[in-house]
């Protein structure tokens, strides 16, 4: 077989590439459409074929920069585009784009290939990084156009995460605050802003750290919603549910008269501060004796006293520890009821005297959110016992007796802790100091208020 664009076939020339395939160089370069013209001769003489073929030696124009429609990108997919290429004359035609993208400009660690001839490519890009894109063409007849110019930098925002969210306390009730407990952050080091909902029936009723406890009921559904975004826009929400839990009634104060019964006195009760209930349920009480002979190392339950409110003292003796426990709960509450804690008295019977105290000052100063308390008392047992002090604090509206401390000895006469006591309400000391006989008295402070502002120690009662 010969080739040649002379149909004399003057210099035929042809080079076999395998089988039945030929290769022809032509003599001069130059683009346009050509002839060539080929001879094969058998048995039967020779036949002549011509065909034209076009050249193209021109590779596609330099693509523009690849573009895209924002500089921070929230999700990972990025969509770059560019107008289409044009081929110049000959013009074989565009045959595909070669597409790369890096994150650095000219780079292709995040992407290289062949993309066919669409002007326009969505790639997923790193979190956090910069990535930039770079586009060239290829013609039908295997011309290789110039790389475009790198791309503006994309950057692949990383979105901030909630990383801690709960409530505190972890199962309110009706007397608490709720406040969030809520942690956020942002890889990329963003700032970012914060939003605390507190959402009811799908409805937010409020926003802020803290949920007030005059916007709540008992039994409500509650979800706390945080929502951080960063400068870019990016959002992350997250929610956790909780429940308003039934408040019981406060634990009240009860004291047996007399003080100091000897056998011929009846005992009798009284409260000087009686149980409240937050959630305002109607309140109902049951009051229950026991008597001890052993100075309260064992009890007897007197059951046919029950709900008597004194004791005739046909039924006490001599030297006998008898205690009272005033039980108050919700009327309507159901099964298993709603109590208080209990509260609690005793007295010796028999010529013996309950323990002498009195609060001398109390004096508060805040410390880091919490109450430095410096207590002083006086002290005096006129049977010569020794005795115990315990000291509580209450508001008497939401909480039962408070632990300050146990076990103080009562000749110290002073005592000073730390403690985390309301600064939005009034609230007392109560004291409760036994002797070694058992014999009890129970003493009452006025109403202290304490408040959060940083001055010095301040007399609260003296």
């Amino acid at each position: 077989m010969e080739l040649d664009e002379d149909p004399a076939f003057g210099s035929p020339t042809g080079e076999r590439i395998e089988g039945d395939t030929y290769q022809y160089t032509f003599d001069s370069p130059g683009d346009g459409l050509r002839t060539v013209y080929v001879r094969a001769r058998n048995a039967a003489g020779a036949t002549i074929v011509c065909e034209s073929i076009g050249v193209d030696m021109v590779a596609p124009r330099r693509p523009n920069s690849p573009e895209a429609p924002v500089e921070v990108s929230l999700v990972p997919e990025v969509t770059f585009s560019w107008p289409a290429v044009d081929d110049p004359q000959p013009a074989s035609g565009l045959s595909f784009y070669e597409f790369q993208v890096g994150t650095a400009p000219g780079e292709s660690d995040v992407f290289d290939g062949n993309i066919g001839d669409s002007p326009r490519l969505t790639v997923d890009g790193p979190v956090g990084q910069t990535i930039y894109a770079r586009v060239r063409a290829v013609d039908l007849a295997g011309n290789i156009g110039e790389w475009s110019d790198s791309s503006a930098g994309v950057f692949i925002d990383t979105p901030p995460v909630v990383d801690a969210l709960a409530v505190s306390p972890q199962q309110p009730r009706t007397f608490h605050d709720v406040t969030a407990l809520f942690d956020a952050s942002d890889a990329d080091g963003d700032p970012v802003e914060n939003l605390i909902e507190w959402q009811r029936s799908g409805t937010t009723q409020a926003t802020g750290a803290v949920l007030p406890r005059d916007l709540t009921s008992k039994f409500e559904t509650w979800e706390c919603r945080a929502t951080v975004e960063d400068i870019h826009g990016a959002i992350a929400t997250e929610g956790v549910n909780f429940t308003i839990e039934n408040t019981p009634p406060t634990q009240p104060i009860v004291q047996i008269v007399p003080r100091a019964p000897t056998p011929d006195d009846d005992l009798g009760v009284t409260s000087p501060f009686f149980s409240s209930d937050p959630d305002g349920d109607e309140i109902d009480f049951e009051l229950r004796w026991f008597k001890s002979s052993d100075n309260g190392q064992t009890w007897i339950h007197q059951v046919l006293l029950n709900d008597s409110p004194d004791v005739t003292h046909a039924l006490t003796a001599d030297w006998e520890l008898w205690q009272v426990r005033l039980i108050t709960f919700e009327k309507s509450s159901g099964e298993p009821r709603v109590e208080a804690a209990a509260g609690v008295d005793q007295v010796m019977v028999g010529f013996t005297r309950p323990p002498d105290f009195q609060f001398q000052s109390i004096r508060g100063f805040p410390v880091a959110g919490d109450v430095k308390l410096e207590v002083s008392w006086s002290f005096g047992d006129r049977d010569g016992n020794t005795a115990s002090v315990d000291l509580f604090w209450t508001d008497f509206q939401f909480t039962d007796l408070i632990p300050l401390a146990t076990a103080i000895p009562a000749d110290a006469e002073a005592f000073t802790t730390i403690a985390a006591i309301p600064t939005d309400r009034p609230v007392y000391l109560h004291a409760v100091i036994v002797d070694d006989w058992g014999a009890m008295t129970q003493v009452t402070s006025p109403a202290l208020r304490f408040t959060a502002s940083a001055h010095p120690l301040w007399p609260l009662y003296e």
